[in-house]
Formats: C-alpha cells, structure tokens, sequence
C-alpha cells in the first residue's frame, strides 16, 4: 500500500453459509481496514465445523515526492537542462523539448518563457498515484556590454562603466580590478570580461586625454621691426580665428598691440591674448666735441626705460656723469625691451693763456718763432717767412 493510504482485507468466502472470522488482531469481521504494513493473518470457520487460515504480508510504500529543480532563466537561443528527482520513472510535458521525453533529465530550447510538467511514477507496484512536478524557464532578451565607442577625453578623469542587467555577473578588466566600474585618468587601451547567465562578454575602448594647451606667452616689449605670434596647438583638426579675422596658426605683426586668437578643438574654444609693445630706444651720447671756453661738459646716457641699467668705462652707474678731461668716453645700457646698447664720445677742452709767449730765431734766410702758449693739445704750431 501507499503510505498514508487506508486499505482493507477481504476474508469473505465464496458460497459460504454464516461462516466466522478470526483476525490476528482479534477482530471477528469478514473485512479488516489497515493503515500500515504489516502481516496480517485471518481464519474461517463454518458451521459444519470446517476451517481454513491465510496470512498476508502488507508492504507500506513511501508517498511520491517528485521535483522538477529549480526555476531558471536563459538567454534567447540558449538550451537548459531539467533535472528530475524523486520517482522511479518520468515523463515530461512541454515545447521544444530536445530528445526524449522520458527520463529524469531532459534538455530544452524554448524561444519564450515556458512552464514544464514532468510525471513521476512509483515504480512497478503501482501502489501510489503518479506525482507531478512543475519547473518553469525564463527566456530573456540577450544580455549586452558596452563600455561605450573610442573617445577623446577633455576632463581629467573618465568613469567606465560595465554594469550589465545581471545581478550575478562577474567582471574583470584588463588590470584584474573586478569592480563593474572603473575610473580612468590617462589615455590607453582598456578591456572587460564579463561573466552573466548569457556566456562571457567581451568588450573595449580606446581612451585619448586631451592636453593640448594654448600659451601666446607674456606681453613683451620689443625693439625689432616685427614679431611672430605662434597659436599653434597639438591637434591636427583645430581651427584658428584672429581678432583680425585671418585663420593661420602663425602671424606677424608690426605695431603695438593687443592680439587676441580663439581655437575651436574637439573640446570646446581656447582663447588666448598678448600685448605687444614695440619701443624704439636709442642711445646718443652726441658727436665728439671740443670746447674752448667750458671747464666741464655733461656726458647724458637717460633711455626712456625706467628699469635700464648703465655701467660707464670707469664703472660709474648713474645715467649722466660730468667729465672735466679729456678722453674717450663709454656707457653700456641694459634695457629690458632692447638688450645691450652701447655708445661712446671723444671730448677735449682748449684752454689758452693770457699772454702769448714767442722766442725768436735769426736764421740765415728765414725768420722762425715756435708758439709757447700753454695748452693741453701737444702739437707744435711753427710760422716761417723769408727774410728780407
């Protein structure tokens, strides 16, 4: 019998006229109910005095319990394998159903989300109902990674970002890191394994940080005839606008002013001025210069340069120096626009005596004097005439 079931043993005999019962277990009546196995035995009498026994052995059978497994999703176009347990034999219900439909494991392809039956039989008794048993597969949509296309990154860092709708994915990137989520800060290669119920998925990106930067340089004050301003940058596909309207990388300019360039890049404008002043600084000390009457001259070196320096032959700093000798006079002048400027001025001074002094000398045809004035200049001034 089947556990749990009620059962009854029939001891009545055929053409039997008021016979008696006897049960092993004392009762007297022709049917003996039971609910678990056991030997079981009953004697009959009749009348006449004649009796007969029979015994019977009761098996008690365990209840059917069959299982179907676990619920499961699957990829659409992927297979699942059900397995069964619990019975002796099986018998399974449902679509697309690869093989047989016999046996406790089975392998399936739905294309949408089917419910299976399977029918679990006790074995060659037939002492308990078949039981059933129900699993059911879910068919999704095909899992996709993306990390997204190659880009040109223009902020200083970059988050990837993995996740995909896959509560018990696993992830591992190319550094080993296993975070779905990764922060990037310098341009490379990056790649990602991707562990899910639809197989392992395989994805990368190639990541490109702009640096280029653009730099005009300081205002600058010049002496030269023109300057070339340079705006170009590391990007091949910047374009260039000047205040001016013109579109090249390179411009020269000529007058004092303010220059002002925007470049359009692939992560926004970048703009950029500089302020040029050309100067025209000149040192003249003057033309050499002899003085007759003076006892001193101002030699002045002063340039239009409030942070110029100046160094003189004997070492003198100031920008103007009196000088009271003669001599060969030089000033250098550091500017801070023009570089080095040198220049330099001979001065000699006359200075007579108030008396003229002349010694005479008879020569034979000639008369001769030599000037005797006292004066700085060394040279000899001689006057000769015929003498009569």
């Amino acid at each position: 019998i089947c556990q749990g079931d009620e059962f009854f043993l029939d001891a009545y005999p055929e053409n039997a006229t008021n016979p008696t019962f006897l049960w092993s277990d004392g009762s007297t009546e022709p049917f003996l109910f039971i609910e678990q196995g056991g030997t079981y035995w009953v004697e009959v009498s009749d009348p006449n005095f004649c009796s007969f026994r029979d015994t019977v052995k009761v098996t008690e059978v365990a209840e059917l319990t069959v299982t179907a497994g676990e619920d499961i999703t699957i990829c659409r176009g992927s297979e699942a394998v059900l397995q069964a347990g619990g019975a002796a034999s099986y018998e399974w219900e449902g679509d697309n159903i690869i093989g047989d439909f016999f046996g406790d494991q089975i392998t399936v392809a739905p294309r949408q989300t089917t419910t299976y039956t399977v029918v679990g039989y006790g074995g060659f008794s037939g002492a308990c109902e078949p039981k059933t048993a129900q699993v059911t597969v879910t068919v999704r949509e095909p899992i996709v990674l993306e990390i997204g296309e190659d880009a040109t990154v223009c902020q200083d860092s970059f988050e990837l970002d993995a996740t995909v709708d896959d509560q018990n994915a696993t992830y591992e990137w190319e550094d080993g890191s296993t975070d779905p989520k990764r922060t990037i800060t310098q341009s490379g290669s990056y790649a990602v394994s991707v562990n899910t119920i639809c197989g392992v998925l395989v994805d990368n990106i190639e990541l490109t940080f702009y640096e280029a930067t653009l730099e005009l340089g300081e205002n600058i004050e010049l002496c030269q005839e023109d300057f070339e301003l340079d705006a170009t940058i590391d990007d091949e596909n910047a374009t260039y606008l000047w205040e001016d309207g013109s579109t090249n990388p390179k411009r020269t300019v000529t007058q004092t002013g303010v220059y002002e360039v925007t470049v359009t890049t692939v992560c926004g404008d970048l703009t950029d001025k500089i302020e040029v002043t050309f100067g025209n600084l000149t040192l003249n000390l003057g033309e050499d210069t002899k003085l007759c009457e003076e006892n001193s001259v101002e030699l002045d070196a002063t340039l239009d340069d409030e942070n110029a320096t100046y160094k003189w032959e004997d070492g003198s700093t100031n920008p103007k120096r009196t000088v009271t000798e003669n001599g060969i006079y030089n000033v250098s002048v550091t500017t801070t626009t023009c570089g080095v400027l040198t220049d330099e001025i001979e001065v000699l001074f006359f200075e007579p005596s108030t008396t003229p002094k002349f010694e005479f000398t008879k020569l034979i045809d000639e008369v001769a004097f030599e000037n005797k004035t006292d004066r700085k200049s060394t040279r000899l001034n001689s006057v000769t005439w015929p003498s009569r």
